[in-house]
């Protein structure tokens, strides 16, 4: 198991600290956070039907994190920058830890 840790506007976005998934790749592990259902009550940002953002509870089985947003994020692996056009690409281990921090985050 790989966990995936979020920060900044991806946590908010997530609704959560963290996820475990099963990837073999970066690429894959993010597609998993894309796809991984809320829990009743969760809450993050949400696109509603013009796509501008909100603030809202998470419906049972909605799906995650917007897939552009985690591509854009900055990647760090057991915290190591992750940097190039192949950081999705790169091979994940069992344990590994993936840390997404949105690419501004203020100050």
């Amino acid at each position: 198991m790989v966990t995936i840790k979020f920060y900044g506007l991806i946590r908010e976005a997530a609704g959560r600290r963290s996820i475990l998934v099963e990837a073999r790749t970066v690429g894959k592990a993010l597609r998993q956070a894309c796809e991984a259902p809320y829990r009743e009550g969760e809450t993050g940002f949400t696109l509603d039907r013009k796509g501008d953002t909100r603030f809202a509870p998470r419906r049972d089985g909605e799906t995650g994190v917007d897939e552009t947003l985690l591509r854009e994020a900055l990647i760090f692996l057991n915290g190591k920058p992750l940097t190039g056009i192949w950081r999705l690409r790169r091979r994940l281990r069992d344990g590994d830890e993936l840390a997404l921090l949105s690419p501004a985050g203020g100050g």
